[in-house]
């Protein structure tokens, strides 16, 4: 905790901070709501001084959201693949898996 008060000294840079974490927490709810009202359901949300991300529970409706994988990881049970849509203001964050073919 040390390192962030250090970070942001002097009370210009402590509102400059606040207002970005403010503005990001009000984008994160607009795409909440958004994406409730489109049937997502939401699984956890992060607020930081970049965009929010929101992840939701991967369904058919993911595919319209345009999103691109950035992330693969294999398993046991097949390859995972994290995917990521800019929307509303955030990023919005699923992950999908592929079986392991038969050898």
């Amino acid at each position: 905790m040390s390192e962030v008060v250090q970070l942001f000294k002097g009370k210009e840079a402590i509102e400059k901070q606040n207002g970005r974490m403010v503005a990001n927490t009000f984008k994160a709810l607009q795409a909440v709501e958004r994406l409730k009202k489109e049937g997502f359901t939401i699984i956890k949300a992060a607020i930081s001084q970049q965009r929010p991300i929101i992840w939701v529970q991967p369904c058919e409706q993911c595919v319209r959201l345009s999103g691109s994988w950035f992330k693969r990881e294999h398993t046991a049970s097949g390859t995972v693949y994290t995917w990521e849509a800019a929307y509303a203001g955030a990023f919005i964050q699923w992950q999908t898996t592929s079986p392991n073919r038969a050898a």
